[in-house]
């Protein structure tokens, strides 16, 4: 199931993929949210799919954080970082995000270019103390 949204998400060509239970998933599309589909997804289905796809010890850092974020791999092998999250009513919910395939470079992020020359200077430092 989860992965048939993610799929569908992806072909809208969605950013994100929100899902929270007794509701219709959620796609956000040129910063705008809008249903995915028409179908509620129940909070048995929900948290049984979402359960099934993490590991144990992030299932058990869920439990006890009320919170885990993680990435996983789609059918297509492309990445998608995903944010589980219980809610105040004690069911678990989830945002997805595609991850690009190629990484910028930090050059072409702007809110990094002030971080640059100290991160710069830092690697310089990093590669002295390891002579």
């Amino acid at each position: 199931m989860l992965d048939e949204l993610v799929l569908q998400a992806r072909r809208m060509g969605a950013s994100d993929l929100h899902l929270t239970p007794a509701s219709v998933p959620m796609v956000r599309i040129d910063g705008g949210l809008q249903p995915l589909t028409s179908a509620v997804i129940s909070r048995e289905k929900l948290e049984a799919a979402l359960l099934a796809l993490l590991p144990e010890q992030e299932k058990r850092q869920l439990l006890q954080n009320g919170e885990v974020d993680t990435a996983f791999s789609d059918s297509t092998q492309k990445r998608c970082r995903l944010n589980v999250y219980r809610l105040g009513n004690g069911y678990a919910a989830w945002a997805c995000r595609k991850l690009s395939a190629s990484l910028r470079a930090a050059s072409a992020v702007c809110c990094l270019s002030p971080v640059l020359p100290a991160a710069a200077k830092a690697q310089r430092l990093l590669r002295w103390y390891s002579r």
